[in-house]
This record gives structure tokens, C-alpha cells and sequence, in this order.
């Protein structure tokens, strides 16, 4: 460790500063806003289209590895 205890000292108040202030960091829907508020309306599709493509690209490994496993399975059989 670079710094020592004296680093490990700052993040750990750094993170004790932040733990105190959690209510900065909450959104409307944390502190009951309307459900149809444009902002909570438009967090709820962001999160949506990054799990759309979080399962896009999970589909793609899936493909490539049965891809795999049918060219294993092709060359098994020729020799």
C-alpha cells in the first residue's frame, strides 16, 4: 500500500462523510413522488433499455459458445 495507514485513515472517513448524507443521493420515487413524474417515467426506461442490453449481449456469449461446442462437435466427428 502506497500511503499507509494514513490513506486507508481518509477513504475511510471520505466514505463516513458519505454515509451520513445517503437522503443527497436519493431519488423522487425514495421520498414518494408521483409514479408519473417525467424524470422517474424516464429512469424507469433507462433502466429498461441497459437490461434490454445487458441481455443482448449475454444472448451473444450464449451463441458464440453453442457456436463453439457445434464446431467441437463437427470436428469430433470427422476424425
Amino acid at each position: 500500500m502506497r500511503y499507509g495507514w494514513l490513506g486507508g485513515l481518509a477513504c475511510f472517513g471520505v466514505n463516513l462523510f458519505f454515509a451520513g448524507v445517503h437522503s443527497v443521493f436519493a431519488c423522487s420515487v425514495c421520498f414518494g413522488g408521483a409514479s408519473d413524474d417525467p424524470a422517474n417515467i424516464s429512469l424507469r426506461n433507462g433502466v429498461i433499455f441497459l437490461l434490454a442490453v445487458v441481455l443482448f449481449v449475454l444472448a451473444i456469449f450464449v451463441k458464440f459458445f453453442f457456436g463453439i461446442r457445434k464446431r467441437a462437435k463437427l470436428l469430433s466427428d470427422q476424425s
